[in-house]
């Protein structure tokens, strides 16, 4: 019974990187849409903004090392 809340180590672990990181991307984005709506100032909206566009980046090059992963899978 004890062996039931084990979690098998993930096979895939940079896809789950990605995942997580577009949830993070998502959250960012409405966080951006409600800055902009109360009228925030532009030095918040920028840094929104290159916080936004750094976990893209981190996105992109993650998927860029996937080989060994995609021909595992």
């Amino acid at each position: 019974m004890k062996m039931l809340n084990k979690v098998a180590a993930s096979t895939t672990p940079r896809w789950d990187m990605m995942k997580k990181l577009e949830a993070i991307s998502a959250d960012i984005d409405r966080l951006s849409d409600d800055l902009n709506k109360i009228g925030g100032k532009k030095d918040e909206v920028d840094m929104i903004a290159a916080a936004y566009w750094n976990v893209r980046h981190a996105i992109l090059k993650i998927n860029n090392n996937r080989v060994g992963e995609i021909e595992n899978a």
